[in-house]
């Protein structure tokens, strides 16, 4: 299993991959330290094959909770005709 990770501050992207002890680890690295209002997307290629990472970063500057976000990630795939399973876990530093 491998969810793309995807970040918005001074990340680059990268993949964060099951290792043998069900533990996940990142393969990417990040070159600043975070601060409050980064926030970092884990979700599945069936979100990310339906919006490209430009639409990602635009949905993912509007306002709302985290909670909203995800769901408007969700729903814009949706209307992209949706052909895979979705998962999405979105973190915001605070």
């Amino acid at each position: 299993m491998a969810l793309r990770f995807e970040a918005a501050c001074g990340c680059r992207t990268g993949r964060v991959r099951k290792n043998n002890e069900d533990n996940f680890v990142f393969d990417g690295q990040c070159r600043e330290e975070l601060r409050p209002g980064d926030q970092f997307l884990l979700c599945s290629d069936g979100l990310t094959d339906m919006l490209s990472d430009e639409e990602l970063a635009l949905l993912l500057q509007e306002p709302g909770t985290a909670e909203e976000s995800v769901q408007k990630l969700l729903e814009a795939a949706l209307d992209r005709g949706g052909r895979d399973n979705m998962t999405a876990i979105l973190c915001r530093i605070v």
